[in-house]
Parts: structure tokens; C-alpha cells; sequence
């Protein structure tokens, strides 16, 4: 039995982890100590930073506002996305999914948010996949044009005819 340096419980040898250089080979603090410690040290500043940032919230909005707002604050966002667009060509198909979906629920009367490949009845790979056949300079199109299928929800049976990957084609600016 051993007393612990932090709570000063008598505990048997096997609740302290091993140190090669105490006299009895064990650390002075019991496992249950020791991980308390390690759990304050690693998540402490967690707790410490949200209580800052509910103490200075308004200051900090103020801040990301006026970020958002200093001059080329937005043509620097849409360079930026611009260049994704071109590197990634996945994010390029997601956008144009959503975007597309997105309009079609907005004049449906229906508002859509969250991430709308989810709702879809395909993997943004099997785009990509349904899509490397097609030839450069496109954008995405529906054979059976969305307008002639109505929708207002993603369970509707129109929303999954509209967006099977049979009826996607390329449409060419």
C-alpha cells in the first residue's frame, strides 16, 4: 500500500503507473490523479477560451464584421474559391449541385440548407465518374429539363428522376 502525493489516499501498488528511478518504482500520484491532471492540462484551455469568448462575444462579432468588411475582403473570398474551383474539381461539382438544387427548392417555395449531396442519389465520386466522359468547357445540365419536374422536397420521386445520373448531361456556354 502506498499513500498518494495528491489525494492522500492508501492505495495498492498496481493504481500507480511504473517510475523506474522512485525507490519503489512507482510514481507518487495514483493513476486516477495522474489521468485528472493529464484530462485538466489537455481540455483546461478549452473551457478557459470559451469563457473568453463569451465574455468578449460582442467585441469579437464586431471584429469578424469588420474583416468581412475591410476593402477586398470579397473579391479576396472569390479569388480564392475561384482558384479552388479550378484545382478541385470535385468542389467545382458540388457547387454546381447545390447551387442547382438550391435555386430549384428557392422557386419551389421550399428553403434548402445544409448540404444537399447528401439528399442526392449519387456520390459526388460517381459524378466525377458520370462526368470524365464528357468533353472540357461545361456545365452541368439536365436532359429532362428541371422545370418540367417539380419538386418540393428531397423525397419527392420528381427530385430523384431530376438528379439520377442518367438524366445529367454537359450543357456548353
Amino acid at each position: 500500500m502506498k499513500a498518494c502525493s495528491r489525494c492522500g489516499q492508501s492505495k495498492p501498488l498496481a493504481d500507480y503507473h511504473r517510475q523506474a528511478a522512485s525507490k519503489d518504482g512507482r510514481k507518487p500520484a495514483c493513476r486516477a490523479c495522474t489521468r485528472a491532471a493529464y484530462m485538466s492540462r489537455r481540455f483546461g484551455h478549452i473551457d478557459r477560451a470559451l469563457d473568453r469568448y463569451h465574455e468578449n462575444r460582442e467585441s469579437l462579432r464586431e471584429y469578424a464584421k469588420s474583416r468581412r468588411e475591410r476593402p477586398g475582403a470579397r473579391a479576396e473570398r472569390n479569388r480564392k474559391a475561384r482558384e479552388r474551383r479550378r484545382t478541385d474539381p470535385s468542389f467545382g461539382f458540388m457547387l454546381s449541385v447545390n447551387n442547382s438544387v438550391r435555386r430549384a427548392l428557392k422557386h419551389a417555395g421550399k428553403r434548402c440548407g445544409g448540404k444537399n449531396l447528401n439528399s442526392m442519389p449519387f456520390t459526388i465520386e460517381e459524378l466525377i465518374e458520370h462526368a470524365s466522359k464528357w468533353p472540357s468547357g461545361w456545365r452541368l445540365g439536365h436532359i429532362i429539363p428541371q422545370h418540367e419536374l417539380k419538386f418540393d422536397s428531397f423525397d419527392h420521386p420528381n427530385f430523384l428522376e431530376c438528379w439520377a445520373l442518367d438524366n445529367l448531361c454537359p450543357v456548353y456556354d
